[in-house]
C-alpha cells in the first residue's frame, strides 16, 4: 500500500462512476410454481377503490313456459323432466329409447 489517501479516494470515485454506468442484472432462481402470493381480494374492486357492478346474471338453461312435453303434452318442461314419463320408465311400462335388450 504504498498510495496516499488521495488516490485512494479517486480511484474509489472512479470504480463508483463504472458500476453506475454497468448495467446490473438480478438473478432469480427458476421456480415451476407460479402462485400468487398474499391476501386474496374480496369483493370487486378497481385499483381506485371504486367498487365495480357485478357482472349480469346469464338466464338459466331450461324449458320455456310454453314448451310442450312430448310424454304427457303438459306444458314447462322436456320429455327427460317429465314426472309421468320417469315413473313409468321406474316401473317398467316404458323402455328407454336407444338401449338394447
Amino acid at each position: 500500500m504504498d498510495k496516499d489517501l488521495h488516490e485512494i479516494f479517486s480511484m474509489l470515485k472512479s470504480a463508483e462512476v463504472e458500476i453506475k454506468k454497468e448495467n446490473q442484472v438480478l438473478m432469480v432462481n427458476k421456480t415451476t410454481s407460479f402462485k400468487k402470493q398474499g391476501k386474496p381480494n374480496k369483493g370487486n374492486f378497481k385499483k381506485g377503490g371504486k367498487k365495480v357492478a357485478p357482472h349480469p346474471e346469464k338466464p338459466k338453461a331450461g324449458p320455456k313456459p310454453e314448451t310442450v312435453c312430448y310424454y304427457c303434452q303438459g306444458k314447462g318442461h322436456w320429455k327427460r323432466n317429465c314426472s309421468k314419463y320417469l315413473a313409468d320408465l321406474k316401473s317398467g311400462h316404458v323402455k328407454k329409447k336407444g338401449t338394447a335388450e
